[in-house]
C-alpha cells in the first residue's frame, strides 16, 4: 500500500520550492505578470496538497472540499500564468468555473451522496482540460532560445492530462482505503509522483525561460544603446555644426566641425580659454554678461557674434548654448558659420541703400504688384508725391481708382492690361492723380511683368512712378 499522506506532504514541499523560486524571480523581474500568477498558483498547490495530507486530522470540509477546490484553482491560476507568459491575456473565465464546479461536486459527493470514486472522477475530469490547455499553449508558442525546454514542458503537461483521464476511468474500481490515506493502485497515486516531478521541472523551465528573455532584452537594449550612441556621435561629429563643451570659459571639448571653423587642428582647442576666439576684451566680457545669467536660469541663449580664427580672420557665427551641469558650470554650445550669409545680407543692404539713393535722386516711387493676390507694396515716395503721409496711407486698388482722373482711367486700363497679356514689352503710361490738397499731379508709370506661370499668365509686376507735372506744364506752355 502507498501512503497518500506522505506523498501529499512531499508534493507540498516540491510545490513550495516552485512557489519560492517564482517569488524570487518575480522580485527580480516585477514586470513579468506570469511570475505573479505562477507564484500564486504554486502556493495554492502547496496549500491544497497540505490539506489533502490532513485527511482524518482536519474536518472533511477542509481536507476534502477546500483541498480539492484549491487544487483545481491552483491549476487554473497556472493556466492564466501560462497565457500571460506568451502575452495572450486572461482569456475566457472557464478556469474559474471549473474551480466552482469542483467545490459543488465535493459538497455533493461528500455530504449529499458520499462517493470517493465520484470525487476522484470529478477532480480528474476538471483538472485534465486545464493541464491539456497548458500543454497546447507551450507547444503552440515555443520561443526560439528555449524551444526544446518548452517542448518538454508541453509534453509534461500532455502526459499529466492523459494521466488524469486514465485516473478518471480507473477510479470506480480502484483499491483505496475508505479515508483515502493509502492505496495499492499506482494510477491513483501517480498524480502525486507526477506533481513532484512537475514542480521541480517547472523551476528549471522558469529559470531557463526568464534567463533567455532577460538575455534577449539585454541584447535589444544594447543594440538600441549602440544605435543611439552612433546617432549621437554622428550629430556631434557632423561637418556643419560646431559643438563645444565649456567650463569656466575654457574649452574642454570641441568637435571637428568647430575646430575646422576656427582653423585649428584636432584637439588643439582643449583647455584653451575661449577669450582667444573673441575680437577683443570688450566683446568677450559683453558676451559673458549677456549669456551666462540666461544659462544659470536654465534658459537657452542665442545670439550672432563675431569670432576670430587662428589665422586672424574674422568670421560671424550663429550660436546657441545651454547649461549641462550647474554644479560645475559646464555648458554646451552649438555654432554655425554665417559669415557668407552676413556678407550677402550686407551686400543686399548696400544695394538697397544705393537703389534708394538713386530713386530719391530721380524722385521715383518704386512699387511691386502680386497680381494673383492683389497685394501691392511700394516705397514711401509713391504716396508723398501725392501729399499723403506714408506712415498712415497705403495705396490700395480702391484708393488708386478713387484718385485716378476719370478721363485717364480708360487709357491707363488699356495700357495695363495690354502688357499683362503680353501685347507690349513693357508698361509705360501717363495719367493724372488727385493730390491731397485737390490739384492734379501728372504721373509717369513704367513697369514690367517679371514673372509668369506655365500658362504664360502674369504673376508679378514691378515698376516706378515719377512726378512729371513740371514737364507737362512746360509742354503746355
Amino acid at each position: 500500500m502507498l501512503d497518500l499522506r506522505t506523498l501529499a506532504l512531499i508534493t507540498m514541499m516540491s510545490a513550495m520550492v516552485f512557489a519560492f523560486a517564482t517569488a524570487m524571480v518575480w522580485r527580480l523581474v516585477p514586470g513579468e505578470r506570469s511570475l505573479r500568477d505562477w507564484t500564486i498558483g504554486s502556493a495554492l498547490m502547496a496549500a491544497s496538497t497540505l490539506l489533502l495530507g490532513l485527511r482524518d486530522i482536519a474536518p472533511d470540509f477542509v481536507s476534502i472540499v477546500v483541498a480539492n477546490s484549491a487544487l483545481v484553482l491552483s491549476l487554473g491560476v497556472l493556466h492564466l500564468g501560462t497565457r500571460n507568459l506568451f502575452g495572450l491575456g486572461a482569456g475566457p473565465p472557464w478556469r474559474w468555473l471549473a474551480s466552482a464546479a469542483m467545490f459543488l461536486a465535493c459538497i455533493y459527493f461528500t455530504y449529499v451522496a458520499p462517493s470517493l470514486a465520484m470525487r476522484l472522477i470529478a477532480l480528474s475530469v476538471l483538472v485534465s482540460p486545464l493541464v491539456a490547455a497548458c500543454a497546447w499553449l507551450f507547444w503552440r508558442h515555443q520561443e526560439a532560445p528555449v524551444r526544446t525546454v518548452h517542448r518538454l514542458t508541453a509534453m509534461m503537461f500532455g502526459v499529466g492530462a492523459l494521466m488524469f483521464i486514465a485516473r478518471a476511468l480507473a477510479a470506480p474500481g480502484a483499491a483505496v482505503s475508505a479515508n483515502y490515506t493509502s492505496t495499492s493502485s499506482g494510477l491513483l497515486a501517480a498524480p502525486y509522483f507526477y506533481s513532484i516531478l512537475f514542480n521541480l521541472w517547472m523551476v528549471v523551465m522558469l529559470a531557463l525561460t526568464v534567463s533567455a528573455r532577460l538575455q534577449r532584452r539585454l541584447t535589444l537594449a544594447l543594440g538600441s544603446a549602440d544605435a543611439t550612441n552612433r546617432e549621437l556621435n554622428a550629430m556631434l561629429e557632423n561637418d556643419l555644426v560646431g559643438i563645444v563643451k565649456v567650463r569656466e570659459r575654457k574649452t574642454i571639448w570641441a568637435n571637428r566641425a568647430f575646430e575646422s571653423m576656427l582653423g585649428y587642428a584636432k584637439g588643439e582647442l582643449a583647455a584653451i580659454p575661449t577669450r582667444q576666439n573673441y575680437p577683443d576684451d570688450a566683446s568677450y566680457l559683453a558676451f559673458g554678461a549677456a549669456a551666462y545669467p540666461v544659462l544659470a536660469a536654465s534658459g537657452i541663449f542665442r545670439s550672432q557674434i563675431e569670432h576670430v580664427r587662428k589665422d586672424g580672420k574674422h568670421i560671424w557665427v550663429d550660436l546657441s548654448g545651454a547649461m549641462l551641469d550647474k554644479a560645475t558650470g559646464e555648458s554646451l554650445w552649438a555654432f554655425v558659420d554665417i559669415t557668407e550669409r552676413r556678407r550677402l545680407e550686407q551686400s543686399i543692404a548696400e544695394s538697397e541703400r544705393r537703389m534708394e539713393l538713386a530713386l530719391a535722386g530721380a524722385n521715383l516711387g518704386m512699387w511691386d504688384l502680386d497680381i494673383a493676390s492683389g497685394r501691392f507694396t511700394h516705397d514711401p515716395r509713391l504716396v508723398t508725391m501725392l501729399g499723403y503721409d506714408p506712415g498712415r496711407e497705403v495705396v490700395t486698388d480702391k484708393l488708386f481708382r478713387s484718385l485716378l482722373h476719370p478721363e485717364d482711367a480708360p487709357r491707363f486700363g488699356s495700357a495695363f492690361y495690354a502688357h499683362l497679356k503680353g501685347d507690349t514689352s513693357r508698361l509705360e503710361v501717363e495719367y493724372r492723380m488727385r493730390h491731397q490738397d485737390g490739384h492734379w499731379v501728372w504721373i509717369l508709370s513704367r513697369g514690367k511683368v517679371v514673372e509668369r506661370d506655365k500658362r504664360d499668365r502674369a504673376i508679378r509686376m514691378t515698376g516706378t512712378n515719377a512726378d512729371i507735372s513740371a514737364r507737362r506744364k512746360a509742354e503746355a506752355e
